[in-house]
């Protein structure tokens, strides 16, 4: 020991370990003595032999830490070749960040009493401080799309508190549908590095798909009605690939005519929710309106034509509402008779197209058909009566092939006579209504006896 320095019991060690053993405890008497009140007026030298650092050690690695970590600050402990076992200075600026990107450094320093300064250790931590949540956006909008779109994806952003922008993860099942309606959807979603998941985004677009014209039939046919129908608009029905049964549209201008033709068309159209258009179908009816009986006409007149006449068939003429002018159909059986007198009639018929039937127009026409001549006949015969008759007129009768009996007019100048011969003629004469005459004259001559005597005698005669 020098300079009187007591023991401290460590003096087994080497020369040199113990040297720097009494350099320490100077140092430590001179540390006491000042904390005690007691000034010294000379210092206290040693001789020291001491070169070495101290060392610092750490269990600590320098690193990163993850997400959201506990920060412990890293322990350090020191260990000097005079001293023993130390601890380190440790000092840090505490944590600085960019952003979300933290880092710490602790830096651990020791200088011995013979200011031997240990290597510096440094420990730091990096870590990332994030509980929020990444953002994913959209300009897009869940939406019908309408028919036979162009389907194109919809984009998706995202921003992050820590990692700024990035690419969502978006996935879809592609579309699928039910007959004509589609349907898809995308799904974007996206987690951070410190496990903090987005909420997910979802963009679903509906659409039709639909190229094909829906149909229209119908089971009516256009074509004639006749005449005077009850006139029933046709039955349209449709049918569409993507929405089924459904009604056209059915138009109609209402029956327009000429005369008494009428027409009528109806229309059926129709277009699907995506503009496909049906071939138009169209129905026309025709029909004939007309309840209006024709009507027949003559100039003729029914009557007698006299005697044995030129018969000239009467003449008829017909008109009708619809139809116009037209010939009626004109019938008689032939002339018939009874003996001489003659009848015959014209029956004059039309029925038009809607089963209108004319007044039936009727001439007829009667004459007498008689060339022979009505035959007198008397049983007296002309002749001399002889002297002083009673003289009586003939009879006469008359019998006429059309009229049968009929009594002659009988005509008579009276009696004539020369001297004592007297005369007397009697006419008989008729004429029938077909101005037929008949005649027959009698002659009658009276004489005297002297006359006859004489021998002057004179016949009658008869024409």
């Amino acid at each position: 020991m020098r300079r009187g320095f007591p023991s401290n019991g460590n003096d087994h060690r080497s020369e040199q370990h113990g040297l720097c053993v009494h350099a320490n405890l100077a140092g430590q008497l001179h540390r006491w003595l000042q904390q005690c009140g007691y000034r010294t007026k000379h210092h206290l030298h040693l001789d020291a032999q001491d070169t070495e650092a101290p060392v610092i050690s750490t269990t600590a690695n320098s690193g990163d830490l993850g997400c959201n970590p506990t920060v412990v600050a890293p322990t350090f402990t020191g260990l000097d070749n005079c001293e023993g076992t130390f601890l380190p200075t440790v000092t840090t600026t505490g944590p600085s960040n960019t952003g979300c990107a933290y880092t710490q450094t602790w830096l651990a320093n020791y200088t011995d009493a013979c200011n031997n300064a240990a290597d510096e250790v440094s420990i730091t931590y990096t870590w990332t401080q994030d509980t929020e949540a990444p953002v994913i956006s959209t300009t897009a909008n869940s939406g019908d799309l309408g028919c036979n779109p162009t389907v194109v994806a919809p984009t998706f952003t995202g921003t992050d508190n820590c990692e700024g922008t990035f690419l969502p993860t978006v996935t879809t099942t592609g579309p699928s549908n039910t007959g004509c309606a589609y349907t898809q959807t995308w799904l974007a979603n996206y987690t951070d590095g410190c496990g903090n998941a987005a909420i997910e985004q979802s963009i679903t677009y509906t659409w039709t798909q639909d190229s094909e014209a829906p149909v229209i039939s119908t089971t009516a046919s256009s074509g004639d009605l006749g005449c005077n129908p009850t006139v029933v608009a046709p039955t349209f029905t449709g049918l569409d690939n993507c929405e089924g049964a459904f009604l056209p549209t059915v138009t109609t201008t209402g029956p327009s005519n000429t005369g008494c033709a009428y027409t009528q068309t109806w229309l059926a159209n129709y277009t699907d929710g995506c503009n496909n258009a049906a071939i138009e179908q169209s129905i026309t009816y025709t029909w004939t309106q007309d309840s209006e009986a024709p009507v027949i006409s003559t100039t003729a007149s029914s009557g007698d034509l006299g005697c044995n006449p030129t018969i000239v068939a009467p003449t008829f003429t017909g008109l009708d509402n619809c139809e116009g002018t037209f010939l009626p159909t004109v019938t008689t059986t032939g002339p018939s008779n009874t003996g001489c007198a003659y009848t015959q009639t014209w029956l004059a018929n039309y029925t038009d197209a809607c089963n209108n039937a004319a007044i039936e127009q009727s001439i007829t026409y009667t004459w007498t058909q008689d060339t022979e001549a009505p035959v007198i006949s008397t049983t007296a015969s002309s002749g001399d009566l002889g002297c002083n008759p009673t003289v009586v007129a003939p009879t006469f009768t008359g019998l006429d092939n059309c009229e049968g009996t009929f009594i002659p007019t009988v005509t008579t100048t009276g009696p004539s006579n020369t001297g004592c011969a007297y005369t007397q003629t009697w006419l008989a004469n008729y004429t029938d209504g077909c101005n037929n005459a008949g005649y027959r004259t009698k002659h009658h001559l009276h004489l005297d006896a002297g006359q006859r005597s004489a021998g002057n005698f004179h016949h009658g005669h008869q024409r």
